[in-house]
């Protein structure tokens, strides 16, 4: 009799755990993010970087990001706006100039009114060509099913032009 309590006792314990911990992750998931993410894994320095959010007309609706990184360095730091978008749709964009090589225009994914969630942008190179991968993603997580932004690009620095990887 003492050994079926015993169970008993241990099993409450452990969904009482998995419960618990079930509960953690879902409130995690709702108010994790508003980072910005941006690796430079190349060999050349990223001499101006702007990330925006703008909307469909080419219209600036808030400037995340506007600086330089060396190659082989990233930064992350929490992004924030004092404007509120509702009933507006609007894309990422990055303008990206490499050491020596022509400016970039990069637009990505589809937001809808606050988004809140993380962004990350990596740039990394395979021998001689350059790439970016774009993800913008809600929540612990980082699901990207509500921004359609989960996205490697080839970048052609001569053509001033890119391309989805396919």
């Amino acid at each position: 009799m003492k050994n079926i309590n015993k169970k008993y006792l241990i099993g409450g314990i452990i969904l009482g755990v998995a419960v618990l911990a079930l509960i953690v992750i879902i409130v995690l998931d709702g108010v994790v993010g508003g980072k910005l993410y941006i690796t430079n894994d190349t060999d050349k320095d990223i001499t101006d970087i702007i990330v925006a959010f703008q909307d469909y007309d080419g219209n600036l609706m808030d400037n995340l990001f506007e600086g330089s990184i060396k190659a082989g360095e990233s930064l992350d730091f929490k992004y924030g706006s004092d404007i509120i978008y509702n009933d507006v749709t609007y894309e990422c964009v990055v303008y990206v100039t490499f050491d020596g090589e022509n400016e970039l225009v990069i637009s990505d994914g589809t937001f809808e009114n606050n988004f809140g969630g993380n962004i990350r942008l990596n740039f990394h190179q395979k021998d001689d060509e350059y790439y970016l991968h774009m993800k913008g993603g809600l929540g612990l997580f980082e699901t990207t099913g509500s921004t359609d932004m989960n996205t490697e690009m080839i970048l052609y620095f001569e053509d001033n032009d890119w391309d989805y990887v396919m």
